[in-house]
């Protein structure tokens, strides 16, 4: 709950952290006038998330251990396990938590998808991001505080949702910025 309370507070300063004793007072007054709204949109984040979970859930019980979708089931599980690990809203931060329920949205719609469409597409895909997801892993669990291993991971997130849910916004993350920003940690 301490963090929730600390990501609204994020959220109701703003991204710009006072630097006089001026701006500070500033800071505080327009933070009162919108830490319930922070606070709200985070909620509303959450209640997304708790939407989508107990389906995403049953569906990775469900197919787990299964021939043609057990790896499927077992991508979800790891993507989950990044997703709601320990800390998560801290590790979040307000911007990306305030909009968490897109990645269970995502992930619901992904699992539409391989209802409706062949399931080699997504097979094809989540061949794609393993080959990143399994190098980025081994790197965050090593040193799993690293905040730049945070940042890639997200940034993986964000495929994910470009290539398995394309009905969703997202942040345009492509293979090259991956590229990139690997070279650059």
């Amino acid at each position: 709950m301490d963090e929730l309370v600390a990501a609204a507070a994020e959220g109701a300063l703003g991204s710009r952290l006072p630097r006089s004793g001026e701006e500070w007072v500033e800071a505080v007054s327009a933070a009162r006038a919108d830490w319930h709204g922070a606070a709200g949109r985070i909620g509303a984040a959450l209640d997304l998330v708790f939407e989508c979970l107990p389906g995403i859930r049953e569906w990775i019980g469900r197919e787990k251990g299964g021939n043609l979708l057990g790896g499927v089931a077992a991508d979800l599980e790891e993507e989950l396990e990044w997703l709601l690990r320990s800390r998560f809203a801290w590790r979040a931060g307000y911007g990306r938590l305030a909009g968490y329920g897109r990645y269970f949205q995502a992930i619901r719609s992904r699992l539409g998808r391989i209802e409706s469409l062949p399931v080699a597409r997504d097979l094809e895909k989540m061949e794609r991001v393993r080959g990143w997801w399994e190098r980025w892993q081994e790197k965050w669990t090593a040193v799993p505080d690293d905040p730049r291993w945070w940042e890639f991971g997200w940034m993986l997130e964000e495929w994910r949702v470009g290539l398995f849910a394309p009905d969703l916004r997202a942040a345009g993350v492509s293979e090259k910025k991956l590229e990139r920003a690997w070279e650059a940690t």
